[in-house]
């Protein structure tokens, strides 16, 4: 063979057996989008995030993947084939995101599982996301609607390895961000090996083609260059915060903060105090033994004994506290597949952490809903409202009174698709992961 012709995402490519660039082959694939059944949500009680409360009881009737209407039924045409499901007694929020994930190789049904609809992930293969993108939105299958940054940009000494892209010169920093763009990419990722001026060329390329910037936090210096170029978050950051200016800058500037606390020992913490979530049988179904593992003995603080690890963790909770006060944006992500990080559940650990900071159910629900939607752009998630994609979360408790009431997840809605967890069961993740 002289060439190889392959697919990534809607795009096809001819790469030289003998070597040497790929190229794009002017095809475009068409790809048949089934359409869900009706759902006719009866006696179901739909967060209002302007009332700030559950309303009464209603009904809620989705057509072609999309809430058609809520209210009463009187008036409607309800179609014949519509499966109607009893919801009495049932709570319903928006479709969870999580916003900081490596899900390249994760078992996709777990974030369907635990209601977890879409994610924004900052760094991974392009070509892959281009693939599982399609699969989402192109079948039923218990895949998540991604946002995604393809490879994250670093120097010629990389804190990866070779596991991310490398830039060595302005002119491939700006190219780079050009062909991300076309293949798809929705945001660029930017990490603090890549030196400070090829850092500033890609966010400058970036913000002429109308692409968010997402940096890694490093220090005082990082952020600030952060804020003063217009990058729309920055990831992680954990001791910047004992600095007054750092958090007017944010709060004046709109940069959002993900502070990503499950990978920061907030999870490790979690299981050290409440080993048996290890071993809770939806957990185990949809975690592969080998990361269960690498939490009991692979984790980056197991040498941090508990009281240093409970201070270090009750100071970061301090500053998110603080930040949110004074009105930095903050969003929910969690950073998995670091060891300790779980895709699904450490979401949900994530927001009770925001709440033991200072935030309300609510004020926690939205970073991770609301707030996360108009994050990266988009207008048809985040709320409960006629004509918006129907990614729902039915919960048989009330979240307002205990955040930690999310997990009580009884079905879950994913662009009119309905997926009952406990028949999802255990999938087994494919490919490499990438922290």
């Amino acid at each position: 063979s002289s060439a190889l012709i392959y697919s990534a995402g809607n795009h096809v490519w001819r790469q030289p057996v003998a070597g040497g660039e790929r190229q794009q082959i002017p095809v475009r694939l068409d790809l048949p989008h089934p359409t869900p059944k009706p759902l006719l949500l009866r006696g179901v009680r739909v967060l209002d995030f302007k009332s700030a409360s559950f309303g009464t009881p209603t009904t809620v009737f989705i057509e072609q993947g999309r809430i058609a209407w809520i209210g009463a039924e009187g008036g409607h045409n309800i179609s014949s084939d519509a499966e109607v499901i009893d919801c009495s007694g049932r709570f319903a929020i928006p479709g969870l995101f999580d916003f900081h994930v490596h899900a390249a190789g994760a078992n996709q049904a777990s974030f369907l599982a635990y209601g977890v609809t879409s994610a924004r992930d900052v760094g991974g293969s392009i070509s892959w996301f281009n693939a599982v993108k399609d699969r989402s939105e192109s079948s039923a299958d218990p895949v998540p609607s991604y946002f995604f940054s393809g490879e994250i940009f670093e120097g010629e000494h990389p804190n990866w390895g070779d596991g991310f892209l490398q830039i060595y010169d302005e002119q491939s920093a700006r190219e780079y961000v050009r062909r991300f763009k076309e293949w798809g990419a929705d945001f660029i990722k930017i990490y603090p090996s890549l030196p400070w001026p090829l850092q500033h060329a890609a966010v400058d390329e970036a913000h002429r083609l109308g692409l968010p910037v997402a940096a890694h936090a490093s220090g005082i210096e990082g952020i600030t260059k952060s804020v003063t170029w217009g990058c729309l978050s920055f990831e992680h950051g954990r001791g910047e915060w004992a600095f007054d200016d750092v958090v007017q800058m944010l709060s004046l500037s709109g940069t959002h903060w993900v502070p990503t606390l499950a990978v920061g020992g907030s999870d490790a913490l979690l299981l050290r105090d409440e080993p048996e979530k290890l071993s809770d049988p939806k957990f185990r179904a949809f975690t592969p033994e080998g990361e269960i593992q690498e939490a009991l003995f692979g984790s980056y603080v197991k040498t941090v004994d508990d009281i240093a690890l409970r201070g270090s963790v009750m100071n970061l909770l301090a500053r998110l506290g603080e930040a949110h006060r004074r009105g930095v944006k903050l969003n929910a992500g969690t950073d998995p597949a670091n060891p300790e990080c779980f895709f699904g559940p450490s979401l949900h650990w994530e927001l009770a952490r925001f709440v033991q900071a200072g935030l309300t159910p609510l004020e926690a629900l939205r970073t991770a809903t609301e707030e996360a939607a108009a994050a990266v752009g988009t207008g048809d998630l985040g709320t409960l409202a006629a004509g918006k994609i129907a990614d729902i979360v039915l919960l048989s408790a009330d979240p307002l009174q205990d955040i930690r009431n999310t997990e009580a997840i009884w079905r879950v809605i994913k662009g009119g698709w309905l997926y009952d967890p406990d028949k999802l069961g255990a999938q087994a993740p494919t490919g490499k992961t990438v922290r």
